[in-house]
């Protein structure tokens, strides 16, 4: 878990002016099962495969455990992020991020990232 009043302190002692936090609603586990289908895939598991009745964490690691591949919260997974729809994310967490947006000068409408 990250100490999050920790890091902020660290990043303005640092020389930051402004901290943005982009905080999944459960886990940043929930942004990646936004796209299952892409998870699937990574894993091999087949397009008849039943996804568990999991959430969050628990569920990605029952999907890991399925194709017989062990998930470690924080560590890296080589291939996952190349393997989901960020475009698909991004149009369902397209509110939580949108603060980050507005940050880079997007002029967010919250809609740009249904877009395709």
């Amino acid at each position: 878990p990250i100490n999050r009043e920790k890091m902020k302190k660290d990043f303005y002692e640092a020389g930051a002016d402004k901290i943005i936090e982009i905080i999944a609603d459960d886990c940043i586990e929930c942004f990646f099962l936004k796209d299952i289908e892409g998870i699937k895939k990574f894993l091999k598991l087949g397009a008849k495969y039943k996804v568990p009745n999991k959430k969050g964490l628990d569920l990605i690691k029952q999907m890991f455990k399925d194709g017989n591949r062990i998930y470690y919260k924080g560590a890296k997974v080589e291939g996952l992020v190349k393997a989901l729809n960020i475009n698909l994310i991004l149009g369902q967490i397209c509110y939580q991020i949108s603060q980050l947006c507005d940050e880079f000068g997007y002029n967010c409408q919250r809609n740009k990232c249904n877009m395709e």
